[in-house]
């Protein structure tokens, strides 16, 4: 259980990380902290409140956790009314689990709350804790020291509540057993197919049933409602584009990163130290060791016989594979001038004299400053502007909220402004791609009343303000337009008809007693068998697989089904065979992995039904 719970608390460091690293300047979450918001009830629980500002974290920290997730994921699809409620809803029950954790005398002790913190790498610099990162960081997600302190006082309460109950439960054979006689059941069935392809074929429309369904359905073939709107994009790549870098902070930002990736090089060393109490006898010993050098004495025997540093003489001499922040400054000095396989002269530190020999160096390669200069000015050029762009949102926000013309905004911000090609309620191309700008266009405000919309996230680097432009009102389509349209729809809808009457015929003749294999055959039609078949997986259609399986376990058989395919095919089934799953068949591995997810569902299944417990009994109201 104990593993568990420490396990479980990594999810709780990765909340912290995914919280520290949420846009919310791009988001205007920032305006909550500025108007008072934070401490504005939004909902309360048996008389503690979960404020506005934790529920808007919560919600954006949600988002952000599914973007982490899904790297294709369009943000604008990430509808903050869509998500509220079930990001509120959460916030409920982690509110009542650590309530009654309180209230059953359960706690968190200080120390392991400290020694969690500390090993949050986001709060950590060169590896150690660090409270001003600690400090700044918890600000940043809108936190006081003790508002910090009693949320991850909570939360570590909800995962030791979670690791406690789930801990305890188990599966016995006859969970098991259950289990496996669905899991591994198989079941037999044959098919056949009426082709919805074949009856289209076979129809033939006569041109005046296309007027006569145009002049009674016209009200069904009009264009569709459109809008234009002006809008201002404002992007991380189009901010750092216009921005203008100094050379000076160029050659700066070089001989930075030149210096980091010199210290991240690697150096085999072996030395030989002479450090006896008198001068004179280690001066004579260091030169009856270079004459022998030069004589072509091994280095590693002299440092055997000479050094007097016994942690590396009985090793040859050798160090190691040290970094250059791990060596003393003289060590650094002499290695600046020296190539592999080269010895030293002698070298002073405090430790006494020293002979080093530099057998391999691995270097990080760093480009002359011509060829990085372009690269390091593009990261220059990035940097500022996430430092510009929360800014530049604020204007943008400020300065096109009850503006006339997004046009005459985006001059006094030196930005651009541009109007989008009309596109209807189901989206169109360029901005029109994005839901969100949808949404925002056929709102009551921007649609209606021909406001400015709020600040749109596109993604975290993109942002954008639109404002109704034009109004294209949905009209007529003429026959000619829409001829080949209906001549589609009554060809489709004629042969599913037949379709239809050729699949109930089937399914008649099968309740008489008839197979699959001999209607196909009489009636030309293609069959297929399927034996053995599991639930999951293998070679064969799923769709008409998952309808083999609603069948109940218990129906007599044979069993049949009729149905339509996605493809509009009429398909008949027949159930033979149906056994279950024994668990006796399985090998020792599979039935043990079985065992744990069948343990992992029950688990989940009694920690569900003690959140929903609590919540059901707990007095809850929106303020």
């Amino acid at each position: 259980m104990l593993q568990d719970f420490r396990n479980n608390l990594k999810g709780t460091a990765l909340f912290i990380v995914i919280l520290i690293s949420i846009p919310f300047a791009l988001v205007g979450i920032d305006q909550i902290f500025i108007s008072g918001n934070s401490v504005e009830g939004e909902v309360t629980v048996n008389g503690d409140k979960i404020t506005k500002l934790e529920v808007e974290r919560a919600l954006e920290m949600h988002k952000q956790a599914l973007r982490d997730r899904f790297d294709n994921l369009d943000p604008s699809m990430l509808d903050d009314d869509l998500l509220r409620e079930p990001v509120r809803l959460r916030l409920i029950k982690e509110k009542v689990i650590a309530q009654r954790a309180h209230d059953e005398g359960m706690g968190i002790a200080k120390n392991s709350i400290v020694e969690f913190i500390n090993g949050i790498e986001a709060f950590q610099v060169g590896g150690s804790f660090d409270r001003d990162t600690f400090e700044y960081n918890i600000q940043r997600m809108g936190y006081t020291l003790r508002g910090f302190y009693d949320s991850l006082t909570s939360s570590l309460l909800v995962t030791q509540t979670n690791a406690g109950i789930t801990a305890t439960e188990f599966v016995s054979n006859t969970d098991l057993a259950d289990a496996v006689s669905l899991i591994e059941q198989e079941r037999d069935y044959y098919y056949l197919t009426v082709p919805l392809a074949d009856a289209q074929k076979k129809v033939d429309i006569d041109p005046s049933a296309v007027t006569d369904h145009y002049d009674k359905h016209r009200d069904r073939y009009t264009t569709e409602e459109q809008i234009a709107v002006d809008y201002i994009e404002l992007s991380l790549d189009a901010l750092a584009e216009g921005i203008t870098v100094e050379e000076d902070d160029i050659r700066l930002a070089y001989e930075e990163q030149k210096a980091s990736a010199e210290a991240d090089s690697t150096y085999q060393l072996a030395h030989i130290l002479f450090a006896r109490d008198d001068p004179i006898e280690n001066e004579q010993r260091l030169e009856q060791v270079q004459t022998k050098l030069s004589q072509g004495v091994a280095f590693a025997q002299l440092a055997r016989d000479y050094s007097d540093d016994l942690g590396s003489a009985e090793q040859g001499g050798e160090l190691g594979v040290l970094t250059r922040d791990a060596l003393p400054e003289p060590f650094i000095e002499a290695l600046n001038t020296m190539q592999e396989g080269e010895i030293s002269g002698p070298i002073k530190t405090d430790s006494g004299t020293h002979l080093l020999y530099l057998t391999k160096i691995d270097t990080t390669s760093f480009d002359d400053y011509s060829s990085a200069k372009p690269v390091i000015e593009q990261q220059l050029r990035r940097a500022l502007a996430e430092t510009l762009l929360p800014e530049k949102i604020e204007l943008l926000r400020e300065d096109s909220y009850n503006a006339e013309s997004l046009y005459k905004v985006a001059e006094n911000l030196g930005l651009q402004a541009a109007t989008s090609a009309p596109f209807p309620r189901t989206g169109g191309e360029g901005i029109a791609a994005h839901p969100v700008v949808v949404k925002a266009a056929y709102s009551s405000d921007v649609y209606g009343e021909g406001y400015a919309s709020d600040v749109l996230e596109l993604s975290p680097t993109r942002a954008v303000v639109i404002k109704r432009n034009a109004i294209y009102p949905a009209k007529p389509r003429s026959l000619d337009e829409v001829s080949e349209e209906i001549l589609s729809e009554l060809k489709t809808e004629a042969a599913r008809a037949i379709v239809k009457a050729k699949g109930e015929d089937v399914m008649r003749r099968l309740g008489e007693g008839e197979s699959i294999e001999a209607i196909a055959k009489d009636e030309g039609m293609a069959w297929q068998v399927s034996i053995d078949t599991r639930r999951f997986g293998g070679d064969v259609d799923p769709e008409i697989r998952d309808q083999a399986f609603t069948i109940p376990a218990r129906a007599s058989l044979p069993h049949a089904i009729g149905f339509f395919s996605r493809h509009g095919d009429y398909i008949a089934l027949s159930l033979t065979k149906i056994e279950n799953g024994d668990a006796a068949n399985l090998a020792g591995e599979q039935k043990a992995k079985l065992k744990a997810a069948v343990q992992r569902t029950l688990a989940n299944q009694a920690f569900t039904g003690y959140e929903e417990s609590l919540v059901a009994a707990a007095d809850i109201e929106s303020d």
